[in-house]
């Protein structure tokens, strides 16, 4: 049943990209001959593959398959969200005797001294709603539901350790205040706080992994550029990739020796193409090799910086499809006198030589070199593109057009959130031709700011739009809902603040049901007049029954 029924969901968004339609299912799992190939593949190369089987949470593709193994008694569907679900194994007896046939079965196929436990994210709404599961936590003598985890997963630990094993799990309970398993090898994912929870694994005695999630979860977007691929916030660039603390600050020698790792995550639920995974992997591996491999003395930015081409070289020679948004031209464009433009080139690292062209041909290392502040004339492309010190071109060129429409047109990537907070990038659907968009979003609240808008003498305004399935388990709770004018909802363009002078509402109806972007026009409702304006763009409704994704806004004369 785990594999007949648990393996299998709902083909929401685009997953039915990938099984053909969103009526039918998307299904996978492992067979033992494959998870045996996987390990011989592993072992030949020096490799040993760790299991995890997630507990108690993350389970709630085993509670569809067995409704028992859960606490209400009913049958949940396979998740289609992303995030923490709510659904928790029940921690009594005869859930641990099924989840030790399981673990005895990963042992089987696994050879490794490492198996992860899990144990992260358990929302504890269900243990605290049931009776039967507060009363056990009773007559445990326990205070909480997390010491009840702890309870539960100090019993698979001891099974692990009873057949030679070693447990690993995530350091959640030690952020909620609960003890984790004496054996047990800490992932420590919370990074903030100077790494806080990593030296406090430490102290309790425990070894420990790094994987902070704000430097080394490679899933998370690289860059701020346009074509920055899709990934959840916050952004992870190289540079904090490589300067990850791989020793909490305050650990003394003998407490540093219990640091006997560092991981980078990589979780795949956005990322449906291999190309993706390499996107998102590389060069930033080549920071988790420094950090893994190389002693603290030898570790310098500048070094690795100046070694990074080669290593760029390699994997071009592999066909390797590295991200190069650490060293990508980004245009800063503003009004200029006269009518021409101010542009002002940049990239994140600042290393390399931007050079540039005016003519639309692709730039090459001969090409005049970026020093300062450009002033162009309107009709231009300009293209920059960034190169080594040796010719060796570091990022591909990218393209910045000049012309009337440039200063009154914003990509949705280039745009503020409301909340302040990072968005989050998404895949839109695959159009039927060119490349997949993607959009920046905050998800839970299709809000955005566009300030000191230059808009004199604007009369119209478009807007490119898609609405996107809802799968967003975590943010569900602190959605914003505003108030529609009308049944299928609109997009309201208000000047100084969200509360300010309404310039155009535009009705959303055409898009409800559109598949893909969809173009919204509309006059504006009102005379912009003279300088620039702060913009507030958002849509009505609930984002809960789909969450709108703004491509770009034009405003026109």
């Amino acid at each position: 049943e785990l594999t007949k029924t648990g393996a299998c969901r709902q083909a929401v968004g685009t997953d039915g990209e990938l099984t053909g339609s969103a009526g039918k299912p998307y299904c996978g799992y492992y067979t033992e001959a494959e998870v045996r190939d996987i390990v011989r593949y592993a072992t030949e190369r020096y490799v040993d593959v760790v299991p995890e089987i997630d507990l108690p949470g993350h389970s709630q593709a085993a509670i569809a398959a067995y409704p028992w193994l859960g606490v209400t008694g009913q049958r949940p569907p396979v998740w289609t969200d992303w995030g923490v679900s709510p659904w928790l194994l029940n921690p009594d007896g005869k859930t641990l005797r099924f989840v030790e046939d399981v673990l005895d079965e990963v042992m089987r196929l696994f050879p490794s001294k490492y198996i992860s436990l899990g144990g992260d994210e358990a929302d504890k709404r269900q243990w605290n709603a049931s009776p039967e599961v507060r009363a056990q936590m009773r007559k445990l003598g326990l205070a909480n539901m997390d010491q009840l985890q702890g309870w539960f997963i100090g019993r698979l630990a001891d099974h692990l350790v009873q057949h030679g094993r070693t447990p690993v799990g995530w350091d959640d309970e030690l952020v909620a205040g609960a003890t984790l398993p004496a054996s047990q090898v800490v992932m420590s994912w919370h990074g903030d706080d100077h790494e806080r929870v990593a030296l406090q694994a430490i102290r309790q005695g425990h070894d420990v992994v790094m994987t902070p999630q704000e430097s080394l979860y490679f899933d998370h977007y690289q860059s701020a550029l346009p074509d920055e691929w899709a990934g959840p916030a916050p952004m992870a660039t190289l540079r904090q990739a490589y300067d990850t603390a791989v020793v909490p600050p305050g650990a003394s020698a003998a407490e540093a020796a219990r640091i006997i790792g560092v991981q980078a995550g990589l979780w795949a639920e956005q990322m449906p193409t291999f190309a993706h995974d390499q996107h998102a992997v590389f060069p930033r591996i080549a920071a988790l090799a420094e950090l893994g491999w190389s002693p603290a003395d030898a570790h310098d930015w500048n070094g690795f910086l100046q070694r990074l081409p080669a290593e760029l070289a390699r994997y071009r020679a592999l066909g390797i499809g590295y991200a190069d948004g650490a060293f990508a031209p980004a245009f800063h464009v503003a009004a200029g006198a006269d009518g021409a433009f101010r542009v002002e080139l940049s990239s994140q690292t600042g290393f390399g030589a931007i050079r540039y062209t005016t003519d639309g041909s692709a730039p090459a290392a001969d090409s005049a070199r970026y020093a300062q502040p450009l002033t162009l004339p309107g009709g231009t492309t300009l293209r920059a593109a960034t190169f080594a010190a040796d010719g060796f071109e570091l990022a591909a060129p990218r393209t910045q057009v000049l012309d009337e429409t440039t200063l009154l047109t914003r990509e949705g990537s280039a745009l503020a959130t409301c909340s302040q907070q990072p968005p989050s990038r998404l895949d839109g659907s695959r159009p039927a031709q060119g490349p997949r968009p993607v959009y920046a979003v905050d998800i839970g609240n299709a809000c955005w700011l566009w300030p000191q808008a230059s808009l004199a003498g604007v009369k119209h305004v478009a807007l490119d739009v898609e609405r996107i399935a809802w799968r967003f388990g975590d943010e569900a709770s602190g959605a914003v809902v505003r108030r529609k004018a009308s049944a299928a909802g609109e997009f309201e363009i208000h000047a100084d603040s969200c509360a300010g002078p309404l310039l155009a509402s535009l009705p959303l109806a055409p898009a409800t049901q559109a598949q893909g972007q969809t173009r919204l026009d509309a006059n504006l409702a009102m005379p912009v007049g003279a300088g620039v304006r702060d913009l507030c763009i958002f849509a009505t409704g609930d984002p809960r029954d789909g969450q709108w994704a703004l491509a770009r806004i034009a405003f026109s004369k």
